[in-house]
């Protein structure tokens, strides 16, 4: 049940409607019931679901035995065991030696459970929350606006509004709809204009490449199509979270923002605390804090201290693309933004060394420089994500063929495509921004009803018009 299909609309907001109400079990039956039509939908057959039923009930088992203790290292080796059986159901290359299941089965949701399930068993095994009942549980796991691609929200916060639900006034209902309707038009009309002529440069990129034509010709092909891929990504993964954040809150649930205007990131640092917000919280807290305490426990100089966070830095971020995906292409792409955020942070070390930290604090506050480390952090980026649409081999063929040099003139065309836009859209934004905000036709009840008209019918049109499949490129993961 596609979040872009008049079905699924028809089913949220009966769903919402029926649900308004209800407390206490009541409630959460019906939560369940709603996840479980939905999960249902990407479901072919029962079969299929058997590994995805088996997964989250061992997971609970975890659960249940870190709550009682009894069990030394009862914690970790039940991580061990959960994440051994998902990178098994997940078909990762170095484990195909081992026999797969004979019958297909369904994987949709199954990274995003595994995040909150081991979210679950690491505050229960911590002590900082009580094990939740078995119900309660599955509702979490499946809750279904966050079920295909998060935002990974806490089991607590989860857990009060299940209680008593976030209430809905006239402004927040407003407010609601229209992110809703935004992130439809991010998803189904903006991303799918993007991915159309990204598309079409990627195949003009391919005969290039076949036809031998000159590097430079190929360095600024490839800019284009891996400055528009980032573009049309946040377009698709913001737009399906402004969705599911907005579903979430007709059903009392308030979802964690997982965007916080990334293109205005000043760093490769910063960029990572605006993009995908609840997957880089989720690991800073669970693998990259106890690993650089590991590593500051074997290894424990003030020295090396720093050095080693640019360490831990770089096995996060190779972690994460393994997660992306089980082909190498994605081992590539964590390397890649690995490498990325280690020679940034290393970067910032050596240069506080040298200017002492009120020079370097002074130097970025420049605006020439914030604009450069801006547009190169977004190159980068850009670079590290070109296996979403390359295969490996295309990208041994273009580095033959374009060179070191080309790759080069390719960071520097994709700066240069970032920080032109976004110096007119800044300007735009404080020129623009600032009269819409305060124009009283916005805040008046008439003002918002033709806003949202005018939305729903531009949409009307531009959706069958552009024939969107609008598929969520983060659901695959």
């Amino acid at each position: 049940m596609s979040f872009t299909s008049v079905t699924f609309i028809v089913f949220v907001l009966a769903a919402a409607l029926i649900g308004q109400g209800l407390k206490g079990p009541w409630r959460l039956a019906f939560i369940l019931l709603v996840n479980l039509v939905f999960a249902a939908t990407y479901i072919s057959q029962p079969l299929a679901a058997l590994p995805l039923v088996a997964f989250v009930l061992a997971g609970y088992g975890a659960v249940v035995l870190a709550a009682k203790g009894r069990v030394t290292h009862a914690v970790a080796f039940s991580t061990v065991v959960l994440v051994a059986a998902f990178v098994w159901l997940k078909r990762y290359p170095f484990v195909e030696a081992i026999a797969p299941l004979p019958f297909p089965y369904a994987l949709v949701g199954l990274s995003y459970i595994l995040f909150r399930l081991l979210h679950v068993l690491f505050e229960v095994g911590g002590g900082t929350m009580k094990a939740p009942s078995f119900l309660r549980y599955l509702a979490y796991l499946f809750f279904f606006p966050a079920f295909l691609s998060g935002p990974i929200h806490r089991y607590e916060p989860f857990a009060r509004d299940l209680e008593a639900p976030a209430s809905l006034d006239a402004d927040t209902a407003f407010t609601t709809l229209k992110r809703f309707l935004t992130g439809f038009a991010k998803v189904a009309v903006v991303g799918e204009c993007l991915i159309l002529v990204q598309g079409a440069v990627s195949g003009r990129l391919d005969a290039a490449v076949a036809g031998g034509a000159p590097g430079l010709l190929l360095a600024g092909m490839y800019a284009a199509g891996a400055a528009i891929y980032l573009v049309f990504l946040y377009a698709n993964f913001s737009g399906y979270t402004d969705m599911a954040v907005a579903v979430a809150r007709l059903f009392g649930v308030v979802l964690p923002e997982n965007f916080n205007r990334p293109f205005t990131a000043s760093n490769f640092q910063d960029f990572w605390s605006r993009w995908h917000i609840t997957l880089s919280e989720w690991f800073k807290i669970y693998f990259f804090n106890p690993l650089l305490k590991g590593l500051m426990g074997r290894f424990p100089s003030a020295t090396l201290a720093p050095y080693l966070g640019v360490f831990a830095l770089f096995i996060v971020f190779v972690v994460l693309g393994f997660w992306h995906g089980s082909s190498w292409e994605y081992l590539l792409t964590g390397t890649l933004l690995g490498v990325g955020i280690a020679l940034n942070k290393l970067y910032q070390i050596e240069i506080t060394k040298r200017l002492g930290k009120k020079r370097y604090k002074a130097l970025a506050a420049r605006p020439a420089y914030a604009w450069a480390s801006r547009g190169l952090t977004l190159a980068w980026v850009s670079l590290s994500l070109t296996p979403f649409w390359i295969p490996v081999e295309g990208i041994a063929a273009l580095t033959v063929d374009a060179g070191v040099a080309g790759f080069g003139l390719a960071l520097i065309l994709m700066s240069l495509s970032f920080i032109v836009p976004l110096l007119v859209l800044t300007w735009l934004e404080r020129r623009v921004g600032a009269s819409i905000a305060v124009n009283p036709l916005v805040r008046s009840s008439g003002g918002r009803a033709i806003w949202l008209g005018v939305l729903i019918v531009v949409l009307l049109f531009a959706v069958p018009l552009l024939n969107s499949s609008s598929d969520f490129v983060y659901q695959a993961f």
